[in-house]
């Protein structure tokens, strides 16, 4: 099993007081093997600010090692944390006003550290220090790789003073890219340029020099994107994802990357806080273990499609390949949202933003790009209405006509097949979403459906379902009776008020199959049954699904239609079809 501290990160090696940061004695503390201990020491200066200090160890990807309080009162100025890895980590620690880390935030020290050995930090709860010491400095990173800076005011005596909340503020000088309030650089050219830290307040200002060197990609075969948003109540499940892609990682001609966002503010159990950008390393144990490239800081909306278009662009640039697979990895409501908020449902939902994607703005998220394969790792999504949008763009799009289970698509069993035989066609590689899903024992009781879409068959479907569409306006009254029977007993997926999809197969057997369906419709039907049969690559269900044949499509009656049907329009579907005039009639 490999230790946290092992995996690779943006914490640059800063020696803390006490500590070389790099070899001594039996051992290279650079390998991060050497057992070590952090003691942590702070004088509580008279009339100095803040009764308790909150003192978090964090390792390089900022998964908390170790937290100790320290309060005024009792003269506490002492901490230590022991058996730790060597090599860089981070330390926030943070000054209350109140006892036990009560009351409100007076200061903070936020900074890297390397430990070795025994390394020691001091700070001070007084403000005599005239230095602003920033860190690295000077500083360096690859131009697809975010740097974190980190500043305070520093006694001559190389004792740290806590910075007062707001009161830092970070400027990026060469237009080599951008800095947040948190110090998070990140790089959008290489060269040379600085990077400034100031407390106007106090006085101080200091600036590092900064080169961005630049990059030679390499390329694969394939690369993976994964657009993970898990800001969310599935966050629980981006962890256990994140691990069965490394179980699969070590081809280096099928590269993974992910865009991973938490909101830790809102569900107390995620891991972290923020957007981060990974590269996916090989590894079994259960901890995640890889390169996180860039911690893009606490303000992407993962549910705005530039975000995404944005992450494919990015990927494409660093990691390019023969084939693309994009998945969007979230909740997800098939075509429709709620008419309760112009930002609910769609899919990749930002609980953080209150934002989401919404099916048309798929067009404007891959805007640009082309994909081999769009995996939707997403509720309800595999339905004509969001294939269609999405068709001049991915040469095949995989999902589940249902709600899949919360864990989603079992990463390890479908991109075995990827990491086995890359070289295989793409129409072949996309059953392994079908057999990964059906294959995984856990979803045995589940409702599961998977199927893979050729998109270039899709404007055939589409002319097939217009024809259908007029067919049965053209019947009128005559399907009064026939319609709503159809609408009760078609495969349904998450049925609610609203929500009305029914799978395009069964509902064209059911039309055909009752007697009382005029013949036109019938015949009509029939073609749709011709057409959807070839544009389905693969598909697959089981026994808690028992009539899914691999698309759906919105089967609503003309009442539940109606407070959706501006949205409904808006899609390429409805422009290019009758569908949405069915809709406003149906019965």
């Amino acid at each position: 099993m490999r230790a946290p501290w092992q995996s690779l990160g943006l914490m640059l090696l800063l020696a803390g007081c006490g500590g070389d940061g790099t070899t001594g004695g039996s051992g290279d503390c650079s390998t991060g093997l050497v057992r070590s201990t952090l003691n942590y020491t702070t004088e509580w200066t008279s009339g100095g600010l803040g009764n308790s200090q909150v003192l978090t160890l964090l390792d390089r990807n900022g998964n908390a090692l170790g937290t100790r309080v320290l309060n005024r009162a009792t003269n506490e100025t002492l901490a230590s944390l022991t058996d730790l890895g060597s090599g860089a980590h981070r330390l926030v620690t943070v000054l209350f006003s109140g006892p036990d880390g009560t009351g409100t935030e007076i200061g903070r020290i936020d900074t890297a550290i390397t430990l070795c050995r025994a390394t020691t930090f001091a700070t001070r709860t007084g403000r005599t220090a005239t230095t602003l010491k920033v860190i690295p400095n000077p500083a360096s990173t690859a131009e697809n790789r975010a740097l974190r800076f980190s500043a305070y005011p520093e006694t001559p005596e190389g004792v740290a003073e806590f910075v007062a909340p707001g009161t830092l503020e970070w400027t990026a000088l060469g237009g080599l890219g951008t800095i947040d309030t948190s110090g998070n650089f990140l790089p959008s050219a290489d060269g040379s340029g600085t990077v400034r830290a100031r407390i106007t307040s106090r006085g101080m200002s200091t600036s590092a020099p900064l080169s961005v060197t630049p990059v030679t990609p390499t390329r694969g075969k394939w690369t993976v994107m994964v657009f993970m948003n898990a800001a969310n109540d599935l966050f629980t499940f981006s962890t256990l994802n994140m691990n069965q892609m490394e179980t699969v990682a070590s081809n280096p001609d099928v590269r993974f990357v992910v865009q991973w966002k938490q909101a830790k503010d809102l569900f107390s159990g995620s891991t972290f806080n923020g957007t981060r950008r990974l590269l996916v390393k090989p590894d079994s144990s259960n901890q995640v273990v890889s390169d996180v490239l860039q911690d893009m800081g606490l303000t992407v909306d993962m549910g705005d499609p530039d975000t995404l278009n944005e992450f494919i662009s990015w990927t494409k640039q660093y990691y390019p390949a023969d084939r693309y697979a994009l998945i969007v990895w979230n909740h997800g409501n098939g075509w429709l949202r709620s008419p309760a908020s112009a930002h609910s449902r769609g899919v990749s939902y930002d609980d953080e933003t209150g934002n989401a994607i919404q099916t048309w703005e798929l067009t404007q998220a891959l805007a640009g790009h082309d994909v081999d394969i769009l995996s939707w790792d997403s509720s309800l999504m595999q339905m004509v209405e969001v294939a269609y949008e999405a068709r001049n763009h991915a040469e095949y799009i995989v999902g589940s006509e249902e709600s899949p289970p919360g864990e989603g698509l079992p990463y390890q069993l479908v991109f075995s097949r990827f990491r086995d035989n890359p070289n295989d066609t793409t129409r072949n590689l996309t059953k392994a979403f079908v057999d990964g899903m059906l294959g995984n024992a856990p979803y045995a009781s589940r409702k599961i459906t998977q199927s893979s879409i050729e998109s270039a068959r899709l404007p055939a479907l589409a002319t097939a379902l217009d024809n259908l569409a007029a067919q049965m306006i053209l019947a009128g009254a005559s399907l009064n009776t026939v319609v709503p029977q159809v609408r009760a007993n078609a495969q349904s997926y998450s049925p609610t008020a609203t929500r009305v999809y029914r799978d395009i197969g069964h509902l064209c057997d059911l039309l055909i199959a009752n007697s009382s369906t005029p013949a036109g419709v019938r015949s009509a039907a029939q073609q749709v049954k011709t057409a959807y049969s070839v544009a389905i690559a693969w598909e697959g269900n089981n026994s808690n699904s028992p009539n899914s044949s691999g698309i759906s499509i919105d089967f609503s009656p003309s009442s539940s239609h109606g407070p959706f049907a501006a949205d409904y329009g808006r899609l390429a579907f409805a422009v290019d079809t009758r569908w949405d005039a069915w809709l406003s009639q149906a019965p």
